[in-house]
């Protein structure tokens, strides 16, 4: 199975924040299919993969600015700030994602 993400799907959850048009981490676990929590933990593990022109954290003043173009609901009473990440991190993130999907073909 291959991650991948169609370009018309991704083009309505782009928000532009920062001077960046990103996508949150939400909406990716969305669009890919897979819980939240699975990029959560491939940002973790990977983390020195994601510098800051790529991804980051959204804060409190940028939730409330932006809560109402969320287009996932579940931004309500989270435990953690939402990730954003721009194309180039959504490329990082989807060839990791597919990485630990499919070891056999990254060592090929």
């Amino acid at each position: 199975m291959k991650l991948t993400i169609p370009e018309d799907k991704i083009e309505k959850h782009v928000l532009f924040i920062r001077n960046r048009h990103v996508v949150l981490d939400l909406d990716l676990a969305h669009l890919y299919g897979i819980p939240a929590i699975n990029i959560k933990r491939a940002v973790k593990r990977y983390s020195n993969s994601f510098p800051a022109n790529i991804m980051f954290s959204l804060n409190k003043a940028e939730l409330d600015k932006h809560s109402k173009q969320f287009s996932t609901s579940s931004i309500g009473g989270m435990k953690y700030a939402p990730v954003a990440f721009t194309a180039e991190g959504v490329n990082m993130l989807s060839r990791l994602l597919n990485n630990e999907l499919n070891p056999a073909e990254s060592s090929s």
